[in-house]
């Protein structure tokens, strides 16, 4: 499980590039899956 801070850190990160696969690579972690819900919960 990741924590608050992971979850922000990669959807900030997201927001930033506009590449899911980018930040996927570069943090090494969410799945694709993840990263668009924690983005959906953030947004």
């Amino acid at each position: 499980m990741y924590s608050y801070e992971e979850h922000i850190r990669a959807v900030e990160w997201y927001v930033e590039c506009g590449k899911r696969a980018a930040t996927i690579l570069c943090l090494g972690y969410p799945s694709k899956n993840a990263l668009n819900a924690w983005y959906r919960e953030y947004a």
